[in-house]
């Protein structure tokens, strides 16, 4: 099944700083969103990846872009897991000092794959600003793999602020996709 997430009410910056939030309300966390203090992180799975990257790096900072995320999957389809980011503490000279790990587990909770410490940010740290973390995890479902439930892990570290935030994403592998929906990928 594929989503469509608007950003624009999720990542609204508050006075208090860039938590998550949606009609002047801190929104609760689930598991593929979370933030403490001014650290937000959200976790989001896209098969579109190229037209993902695109459309985030080619729009005016004031557009919201409209990022097709995903839940499902079938062999031969790679999807990506991306990490967006807002209220990194930065440094004097204005870095963010964070890292990224991907763990991401079979239906059987075995360990499918993993790639730890990837730099949170490699720009100047915004605590207004949604940003996207320069590393993505591709995830490809080879041929022989188990069908089922994978489970997509990120543990952010914002080492300077001391803070650890954990989020996940379910992804669900298929013989096929339903009748109604198009193949993913």
């Amino acid at each position: 099944m594929r989503r469509a997430i608007l950003l624009l009410v999720l990542l609204m910056p508050s006075v208090a700083g860039s938590q998550w939030w949606q009609n002047g309300k801190r929104i609760p966390d689930e598991t593929w969103r979370r933030s403490k203090d001014d650290l937000g992180v959200m976790l989001l799975l896209t098969a579109e990846t190229d037209a993902f990257v695109r459309e985030w790096y080619s729009a005016p900072e004031s557009h919201v872009p409209n990022i097709r995320t995903t839940d499902r999957a079938v062999r031969g389809d790679v999807v990506s897991a991306f990490v967006l980011f807002s209220g990194c503490k930065p440094s004097p000279s204005g870095a963010c000092d964070g890292t990224v790990d991907f763990t991401v587990l079979k239906p059987d909770g075995s360990l499918y794959g993993e790639a730890k410490n990837y730099p949170l940010c490699t720009r100047k740290a915004s605590a207004k600003t949604v940003q996207m973390s320069p590393e993505h995890l591709d995830i490809l479902i080879e041929p022989k793999d188990p069908l089922g439930l994978y489970t997509v892990k990120v543990r952010v570290r914002d080492k300077l602020a001391g803070i650890t935030l954990e989020v996940e994403q379910r992804l669900e592998v298929v013989v096929s996709v339903e009748p109604n929906e198009k193949p993913i990928g």
